[in-house]
């Protein structure tokens, strides 16, 4: 997926709003560029890659032995907690904005896999931070104003089905706590360490 933020094909479309979906531009059909992105969509998406990036910011420093630590029974490690943050987000985000995602392959394929992770590095969970970085802004500029009150393609274990505006709404906040988990686990990593002075 190209990050297209800043980016436009031609001084026609200079002024064009980044990260929406992608579109062929009439005076030169060989280069994507941008639409403009519903307004309830685009809140979403400054919010999901504002904690995206808070996301990435918390495990930049860690080395990789911290990302699989766990301090005590019960606990996930930041890996597990970062994994699960994104795929989760990734299928949340693409329900909300209608394109109705198999949730069985999801927790069969994404989930299950993300908290049975036991290792990996640090460098390659700040490139799958990166993916969705690059990835949910033509996700989410899929969705439309009508698109907030289809009824989403699965239903919560309650069974109760939400609407794809619910689904929005529980993506952000399921997202912002996973990175305030992560954050926290990085300060405990960081008061168990020796002082280096």
């Amino acid at each position: 997926m190209l990050r297209l933020r800043n980016r436009h094909c031609c001084r026609h479309h200079r002024a064009l709003t980044a990260w929406a979906p992608l579109v062929r531009c009439p005076r030169c059909p060989s280069r994507p560029t941008i639409v403009a992105m519903n307004s309830a969509y685009h809140a979403v998406l400054v919010v999901t890659r504002t904690a995206l990036v808070a996301l990435d910011e918390a495990i930049a420093e860690l080395p990789d032995p911290a990302v699989a630590w766990i301090p005590s029974d019960g606990l996930n490690s930041i890996a597990v907690l970062t994994r699960h943050s994104l795929t989760a987000t990734a299928f949340l985000a693409a329900t909300g904005a209608g394109l109705a995602p198999d949730r069985e392959i999801y927790l069969k394929q994404d989930r299950t896999p993300a908290f049975a992770m036991k290792k990996t590095t640090t460098a390659a969970l700040r490139a799958d931070i990166q993916r969705l970085l690059d990835d949910i802004g033509p996700i989410l500029g899929r969705g439309a104003e009508a698109t907030l009150e289809q009824p989403a393609a699965w239903a919560w274990p309650d069974g109760r089905t939400p609407n794809c505006g619910e689904v929005l709404v529980h993506s952000v906040g399921h997202l912002k706590e996973h990175v305030g988990q992560v954050q926290l686990m990085r300060d405990l990593w960081n008061a168990s360490r020796p002082s280096a002075g």
